[in-house]
């Protein structure tokens, strides 16, 4: 019997399905949220910045914040 060499040519890797799409935010380590806030259109940006001024936090807090407010049976993973 030969062994056939797998290719992964073609194939996409899939990911897990996340029953929570917003529990997978709370999977990455504090470093990927503050990417988050570079793929939020400049309009939202800059009134997130505003509104971080304004309350003196970050926008960071303002995006969990506003997660949590949605998801509020979601709790954050812990990090090592």
């Amino acid at each position: 019997m030969t062994a056939r060499k797998k290719s992964n040519l073609g194939r996409q890797r899939q990911e897990q399905p996340v029953a929570n799409p917003a529990a997978k935010l709370f999977k990455t380590k504090e470093a990927d949220l503050f990417k988050l806030q570079t793929r939020i259109p400049r309009d939202i940006g800059v009134g997130l910045k505003v509104k971080a001024a304004q309350n003196d936090t970050t926008i960071q807090d303002l995006v969990l914040k506003a997660i949590l407010d949605t998801y509020p049976d979601l709790k954050p993973a812990d990090h090592d």
